[in-house]
């Protein structure tokens, strides 16, 4: 798994790439035994997969992302998010969202694609990053037609869970904007940074009124 970590932060190369990829390393930079290096393959990182699948993933995420804070002297004052979809060119049948060994698998359909691939199936993928040097503490993938709206709660809630207080800046996009999620982080003591769509009323008073007045 260390490989695998290793791999994405530094190259990021497809499964089929990483057993050339770690000969480019001395094995032991890897955590590995020159002699182990010839058992990396695609074969054996498919079944890493598997049993990562099937582990407590959020609770390995959440101690990976802590350790990485703590280590490097990551700032936890302010955090950026937001969301892009993942374009799948095939059918996908599948993927149907079902449970898979006991965890619930998300669904690849259709949604409002920001490929401007409409026809196309897709993932809804959310990330957050740390305003301090763009670290990734959280992702998730959702099913193709979630709502960006309907994503911040639970993310938010990670975020409090990791730092362990809620007074840190959240920071993003007009999808943040309801009054659901806006209350919700203002009656859990959080702060937040966000845009307001141009159809609220809001947005028209405050136009009229640098109309009219000095700013």
């Amino acid at each position: 798994m260390m490989i695998l970590l290793k791999n994405i932060i530094l190259e990021r190369e497809p499964l089929y790439g990483i057993a050339k990829w770690v000969t480019r390393f001395e094995s032991s930079l890897l955590g590995l035994s020159q002699d182990q290096l010839v058992h990396v393959n695609d074969d054996r990182i498919g079944r890493t997969l598997d049993v990562i699948f099937d582990s407590d993933r959020g609770s390995m995420i959440t101690e990976i992302a802590k350790r990485t804070m703590k280590n490097f002297g990551i700032g936890t004052d302010e955090f950026h998010n937001d969301s892009t979809t993942i374009t799948f060119t095939s059918s996908y049948e599948d993927a149907e969202g079902s449970d898979k060994g006991g965890k619930q698998s998300a669904k690849i359909t259709y949604g409002h694609n920001k490929d401007h691939r409409p026809d196309l199936k897709q993932l809804l993928w959310t990330m957050t990053v740390s305003a301090d040097h763009s670290v990734s503490v959280h992702y998730t993938a959702l099913d193709g037609n979630t709502q960006d709206s309907e994503t911040h709660k639970d993310t938010w809630n990670f975020i409090r869970e990791l730092c362990g207080i809620p007074d840190f800046l959240y920071v993003a996009d007009s999808k943040l904007c309801s009054r659901d999620n806006m209350r919700y982080i203002d009656e859990n003591h959080g702060r937040f940074i966000t845009v307001l769509p141009a159809t609220r009323s809001e947005v028209s008073w405050f136009h009229d009124y640098i109309a009219d007045h000095e700013i």
